[in-house]
């Protein structure tokens, strides 16, 4: 009955006949709206963001969910098809469709018809006021700066979390973080990079307009909350929030260059402070090896290549005409890095720190080598961020129970070493024996004592991380850097620039006394110290420079200071006048060195006068340490410890010809016998006693000559015991002879080894070379030679007696003495040739 009523309704109505007289109207316009309208508007939106090279900002212009070029075409294309089909019925005045299915048609081409009118209408409205749209609106939309309602309702959440216990399960899911850690793909990545791409170009156009630079700092703010925030490095960093950092880290690169070039301060003053907190945020993050590159390795879009960055941008500010503000290459970003305000954790992970380290060095080096004028600003920036004490404050922690006060014994030995970026590694294992309970061990009292809880130790955790230990820490490697930078000075002859540096800590023009640190040491006694702790770093570690080894400059550089601090205090006195024995040495190594550059420091700040007083007072030092040396090694007692490793090394000499006695058949007696010599008597430094000095191969030598001094004795006896002979006597049969080489050779011996020469024909028959032109020839079946065993000794056979005579003087006596006795069985023994 319905569909009965529609057909008859529409029938009357004719509406395929009435359409068929206006669908060539509809492709006029469908023609107008799409064919010309689609292709213009991607005309303008590609002429609107040319200079921006940007596919997204097109896309911003021309797409939207359901309306866009793609979508009215395809509705076009339908239109068309279904068209030609409606038509194509209605060509022979006859419909071959039934009624009712023609009449759909004509219902879907209406449909369709006012869909893509309406479509099309829309899409050109929307393109005239997405062009209107003011620019910093979209970029905000890019960047992502605008809270989605999502975001509204979950940091709604966050806030009724803070409030009430009711909601303490939201805080529990840590809904911002999931919010903001939702793995960037790639076309969110693109968006940013667009609203980046825009954002630099209105900075360079538009810089007076404030706008632009409150955007730069919204989104920073948002970089530096989602990635750095607090406890934000507990979570992991994934491939797209890698390149998301590094997307606006290069961004601030080219606004900083920008910013240069448009002489905007401003601006530039802005983005380098931005650069330098964004470097601060990195190097301490302990995800720097995620987020950071190599060192100057170049990388496509993975990682951030800060090393290669930092120097670039202060190489390019160094070649700019004019001025501006250069940050970069003056390092006032070392404030960010280390200054006063910023706690550096160096029980973390050290690359970063050692990277930015690494980069203030090369820096210098450009502002060194190029731009003098620099120095002074780059030596400021760096020396009035620095605090701290070279000498260690005492680190504690006070256990409330008596049962653990042996606590105190640990701290202690704690506070006895000296901690600096090299031995950290004896810091953490000091840390984690407070915890694995082999400090208790150690210092705790059986009975008496009772390990440490968890609070203790993280109270003495927390001492040990306290700011006034971490900035002792760092003075002393930033002073280890200065000894660098001052080689770097000395290397290009930057001596004015030297001066400049050391004046600026206490002008003379003033009598007040400045407080806090400096790059370079500012007094002789702290210089000293300096150098003494940073020998070998500045021997093995510093750098080279077009084939110089820069450990002579830092020396040079030493000396040019110590000329004035001689001339700012009229003298400096002795240097290295107390100390340890054990440090004598390397103290005079020091002054030996520095004394070395005497010819090559210039008289810039001073006169010849002050130089020569300084190299007199280097001089009189090195004699001081002498003397010192020599009274403190006479005065002290030998070591018994050093003299029976001294004994057991002349035996082991000893052993080494001990084979050339047991061929001449040597026996070993417990009595004492009646040929008393001294094999050896010999002057040694009395400090090979009273050090931990080894001279185990000098000592063997002693042990050797000692053997051969034995047995030139045994040849001198046996010659004054010998029969004259023909050579006609000798028979090759258990015989030892001693001849010259030629001799040896021409009786059948062969050399075998070291002073070992056996007969060809009989191995029982040995052979000495002898610098003599007689053979002696001793028949070891009729000759026995015996020793006096040293009952001390018995188990290395060895028939030395060892003594010294010390008469407190720098040399001692050392007399080496054996006993034995030659025994003969007949006249023919011994035969002389």
């Amino acid at each position: 009955m319905v569909t009965e009523l529609f057909s008859s309704n529409l029938l009357e109505f004719d509406v395929a006949s009435k359409y068929a007289n206006i669908i060539s109207d509809t492709f006029t316009l469908i023609v107008g709206f799409v064919a010309i309208g689609i292709p213009l508007a991607i005309q303008i939106a590609s002429q609107v963001t040319e200079k921006y090279d940007s596919s997204r900002l097109a896309k911003r212009l021309t797409q939207g969910v359901l309306v866009n070029p793609v979508s009215l075409i395809i509705t076009s294309i339908i239109y068309i098809l279904l068209s030609i089909l409606f038509k194509a019925n209605q060509s022979k005045g006859n419909s071959l469709l039934p009624s009712v299915i023609e009449t759909v048609l004509v219902i879907v081409l209406i449909i369709t018809f006012c869909l893509t009118i309406v479509a099309a209408a829309w899409f050109f409205i929307r393109l005239y006021f997405r062009v209107m749209d003011p620019t910093e609106d979209y970029i905000r939309d890019f960047l992502m700066l605008n809270d989605s309602l999502k975001l509204k309702l979950l940091m709604k959440f966050d806030a009724l979390s803070n409030k009430s216990s009711y909601f303490y399960w939201i805080k529990k899911l840590k809904i911002e973080d999931r919010f903001y850690y939702s793995n960037f793909t790639a076309s969110k990545l693109s968006y940013v990079s667009a609203g980046l791409e825009v954002l630099i170009e209105q900075l360079k156009s538009k810089s007076w307009d404030s706008s632009f630079v409150e955007i730069l700092f919204q989104f920073h703010k948002k970089v530096v909350k989602t990635y750095f925030g607090p406890k934000k490095h507990y979570i992991s960093l994934s491939k797209s929030d890698v390149k998301f950092i590094k997307l606006y880290w290069d961004a601030l690169v080219r606004i900083i260059r920008v910013s240069r070039e448009a002489e905007d301060a401003k601006l530039s003053f802005h983005s380098q402070r931005l650069f330098a907190t964004m470097i601060s945020h990195i190097i301490h993050d302990p995800r720097y090896v995620q987020i950071v590159a190599e060192d100057y390795v170049l990388t496509s879009d993975e990682k951030i290549n800060l090393s290669s960055d930092l120097y670039e941008i202060a190489r390019w500010q160094g070649n700019q005409s004019g001025k501006g503000i250069d940050l970069v290459i003056e390092c006032e970003w070392f404030r960010e890095l280390f200054g006063l305000l910023r706690h550096v954790n160096f029980r973390a992970d050290l690359t970063g720190i050692v990277t930015a380290n690494r980069s203030i060095v090369d820096v210098f080096q450009i502002v060194t080598k190029d731009h003098p004028h620099k120095v002074l600003k780059f030596y400021k920036n760096i020396s009035e961020n620095l605090s701290g004490d070279l000498h260690s404050d005492w680190i504690n922690s006070k256990p409330t129970e008596r049962s653990k006060n042996w606590i105190n014994q640990f701290w202690r030995d704690f506070n006895k070493v000296e901690y600096t970026i090299n031995n950290l590694d004896v810091l953490e294992d000091k840390v984690k024996s407070l915890s694995d309970g082999r400090a208790f061990v150690k210092y705790g009292e059986f009975g008496k004592s009772v390990p440490l809880n968890e609070d203790d130790v993280n109270q003495a955790i927390k001492a040990i991380e306290s700011n006034d230990f971490s900035d002792n820490i760092l003075l002393r490697y930033m002073k280890s850097t200065g000894c660098s930078m001052l080689g770097e000075l000395a290397f290009q002859g930057r001596w004015q620039e030297i001066y400049d540096c050391l004046e600026w800590k206490h002008p003379r023009e003033s009598n007040i006394c400045h407080l806090g640190e400096s790059l370079f040491a500012s007094s002789v006694n702290e210089l000293l110290d300096l150098i003494f702790r940073e020998l070998s770093s500045i021997e093995n570690d510093f750098r080279f420079h077009d084939r110089y080894e820069l450990s002579p400059f830092v020396f040079r550089g030493v000396l040019y200071q110590l000329c004035y601090f001689c001339e700012r205090s009229n003298g400096i006195g002795s240097l290295y006048g107390g100390g340890a024995y054990e440090d004598c040495t390397k103290k005079k190594k020091i002054l030996n060195r520095i004394l070395e550059q005497q010819g090559n420091v210039p008289l810039v700040g001073f006169n010849q006068e002050t130089l020569d007083s300084v190299l007199e007072a280097l001089n009189n030092s090195i004699k001081a340490i002498d003397k010192r040396m020599s009274n403190d090694i006479c005065n002290k007692v030998v070591r018994p410890s050093n003299w029976m490793s001294l004994k057991s090394n002349i035996v082991k000499g000893w052993q080494e010809n001990n084979l050339l006695f047991e061929q001449l058949n040597v026996g070993y007696k417990p009595k004492v016998l009646n040929i008393d010599t001294c094999v050896l008597k010999h002057s040694i430094g009395r400090e090979i006693l009273i050090t931990t000095t080894n001279e185990a191969e000098i000592a063997n030598q002693w042990g050797y000559r000692a053997a051969w001094n034995l047995l030139i004795q045994l040849y001198n006896r046996l010659s004054d015991s010998s029969k004259k002979g023909v050579l006609s006597d000798i028979v090759i049969d258990n015989i030892a002879v001693f001849a010259s080489k030629e001799s040896l050779q021409n009786l059948g011996f062969k050399l075998v080894k070291k002073q070992t020469w056996i007969h060809e024909e009989c191995a029982k028959s040995f052979g000495y070379m002898a610098e003599s032109e007689n053979i002696l020839v001793v028949d070891k079946n009729n000759v026995q030679i015996n020793m006096t065993l040293n009952p001390l000794r018995a188990g290395d056979k060895s028939p030395i007696f060892s003594y010294f005579i010390d008469s407190n003087e720098l040399q001692i006596e050392l007399n080496i003495e054996v006993f034995y006795e030659i025994c003969l069985n007949n006249d023919n023994g011994i035969i002389l040739i």
